[in-house]
């Protein structure tokens, strides 16, 4: 094979791309276990209501603030809105998917699974992990100017998804006649700080 100056460069900047995305992830993940390691040893050692208190005080104002202070940094711009589309559609293909398997089996196998595991499965499809871990995953790999783009993707997209059609899914398959978790949750989901 005859190499040419476009192709060994070529590869070279590839090379140096992934290393970069490597690097990056790696000090991400040594930073993150660094503090969990930190909080695993201050949870021993300190009193039990400083972590429940951290956590509450993290929840209603950490959190929030870097969220607005992210948001007031980033470009709002008219493509942003793609983002809580993109989680719409992750969540139904999620959906569909997971009820294609359990009509696969019941077809195959001739067997059905419980009502709470069907849901379980068609909520694990459709909203996977959507916790706040990859608000700080966000930042390393693609930086502040970006990070709209996340929390739009979050707040507009997973967090409905999450909040709204997951209880309503989950409500479904819990055999209920009426809903009542699905207006509670709706109640409860309006309170959460980040997303007002």
């Amino acid at each position: 094979m005859h190499w040419t100056k476009v192709d060994v460069t070529g590869s070279i900047l590839h090379l140096w791309f992934l290393g970069a995305i490597l690097t990056n992830l790696l000090e991400l993940y040594v930073k993150l276990g660094g503090l969990v390691l930190v909080g695993f040893i201050l949870g021993r050692k300190l009193p039990v209501t400083v972590p429940t208190r951290l956590g509450l005080f993290l929840f209603w104002v950490g959190v929030p603030i870097s969220i607005v202070s992210f948001l007031r940094q980033s470009s709002l711009s008219g493509q942003i809105w793609i983002a809580p589309a993109i989680a719409y559609l992750a969540i139904l293909l999620g959906a569909f998917l997971a009820w294609l398997a359990i009509k696969g089996q019941a077809y195959f196998r001739k067997t059905v699974s419980q009502p709470s595991t069907q849901a379980s499965l068609i909520l694990a499809a459709m909203l996977g992990n959507t916790g706040y871990l990859g608000f700080p995953i966000a930042l390393v790999m693609v930086g502040k100017e970006y990070f709209a783009w996340a929390s739009f993707y979050d707040l507009l997209g997973s967090f409905p998804g999450t909040y709204g059609l997951g209880v309503l899914l989950a409500a479904s398959f819990g055999g209920g006649t009426h809903l009542p978790g699905a207006r509670c949750s709706s109640r409860q989901s309006r309170m959460i700080p980040s997303f007002f």
